[in-house]
């Protein structure tokens, strides 16, 4: 698939053509475990109903915070465990202890459970590990929702690790590039907005090239690329 039409939208409303994925921008911090059953079912029926990717709202399983990804067939297709933790929602529930890159006709995507946005170690490892779009999805209470929050987490990551990087949050959603790779070099091809439903585009391919000219490797430790020039094929 060429290009990512993204919608963020409330749950379960209808989403905005000619959408291809859909983010819930959920209100709760995660869905209790028991409510889970009924939740994803209805998340599935919605994927299945409008041929759609379906990232849904943040939820408990087995006594960790996870995200899912479901197929335009209702199917999950990917499930990620935060890898920490924000001990005022959730001081109750155990930490996963890795990210992973689940290839899909979106491309390489990886998801990242809230306060993971901000431990640089866990979208880095993802960008090694070849992902080309992160999908982001975070619980603010609202005193804490600014700007200060989306550029020092999703919009310095796109930047960091070359990637697009697609914020939602329960106040609002963003989607976030490499400067180059946006028409105003601001980072942003979708500014933070609160407005629901919100469409953008992505194209995950362009970021190939752009990782040819700055490799990634290179920008993390050049002195070592240098060093191993010969050992890196370079």
């Amino acid at each position: 698939m060429s290009k990512i039409n993204v919608c963020f939208s409330y749950p379960f409303v209808k989403p905005k053509e000619p959408a291809n994925l859909v983010i819930f921008c959920e209100g709760n911090a995660a869905v209790p475990e028991r409510e889970l059953p009924r939740y994803l079912k209805q998340a599935m029926d919605y994927a299945k109903a409008y041929q759609v990717y379906l990232v849904p709202g943040r939820f408990v399983l087995k006594g960790r915070l996870c995200m899912t990804l479901l197929s335009p067939a209702g199917k999950p297709v990917a499930l990620q465990k935060a890898c920490h933790l924000n001990l005022l929602h959730h001081a109750s529930l155990e930490p996963g202890s890795a990210i992973e890159v689940f290839d899909t006709e979106l491309g390489a995507i990886c998801l990242i459970a809230d306060v993971d946005i901000y431990h640089p170690e866990v979208l880095r490892s993802a960008a090694m590990l070849g992902a080309e779009t992160a999908i982001v999805s975070q619980y603010f209470d609202l005193y804490d929702v600014n700007v200060t929050r989306i550029m020092s987490g999703c919009w310095d990551m796109a930047q960091q690790n070359q990637m697009y990087v697609l914020g939602a949050h329960n106040a609002g959603c963003c989607v976030c590039a490499p400067c180059a790779l946006t028409e105003d070099e601001s980072g942003f091809l979708l500014k933070p907005q609160a407005e629901f439903p919100a469409l953008a585009t992505v194209y995950p391919h362009k970021l190939q090239k752009l990782r040819e000219q700055q490799n990634l490797l290179s920008m993390i430790n050049p002195d070592f690329c240098a060093a191993s020039a010969s050992l890196l094929d370079r």
